[in-house]
């Protein structure tokens, strides 16, 4: 039998404050959404604590090849050796002896695309970083094709 709580409070004590910034994912209906939103000027209050809400979009990668559009296990290319997510090498990027090194730090993302301003630029960041411009765009293209609001909830 175990000894340790099955469920234990985030904070332990309600006095308790994080000097932290806390992130939680929440999945909730479009209709909640919508209302928290509008009516809640994008904020939950829980309690006497405010958090601002911000939509949040998955996109699959690979940590393969760093690619978007599929992940590791149907990776087309995983017969051939990892591509590092911070320098490009050919070895897995938990191993990586660049990781602290920003100015080794190389996007496969960038080098891969077809927009001239991305393989240009490809050495200004990591595959993992959120200024990667072909994960903006990505994140982009996610936002606009889905449907926040649907007609079932309405």
């Amino acid at each position: 039998v175990p000894t340790f709580p099955y469920f234990c409070p985030l904070f332990p004590t309600a006095h308790f404050t994080p000097s932290y910034p806390i992130s939680i994912g929440l999945k909730v209906s479009p209709a909640i959404r919508l209302a928290l939103h509008s009516q809640q000027d994008g904020n939950l209050y829980l309690g006497n604590s405010r958090y601002q809400i911000k939509d949040r979009y998955h996109v699959k990668y690979c940590y393969h090849c760093q690619m978007i559009g599929h992940i590791s296990h149907e990776c087309p290319n995983k017969n051939r050796d990892a591509t590092c997510m911070y320098c490009m090498g050919n070895h897995r990027s938990s191993t990586c002896n660049s990781k602290e090194n920003q100015s080794r730090h190389c996007c496969a993302r960038c080098l891969a695309s077809p927009q001239p301003n991305d393989a240009e630029n490809y050495k200004s960041h990591n595959a993992g970083d959120a200024k990667c411009p072909v994960m903006i765009r990505e994140i982009d293209r996610l936002k606009e094709n889905t449907d926040l609001i649907s007609k079932n909830v309405m």
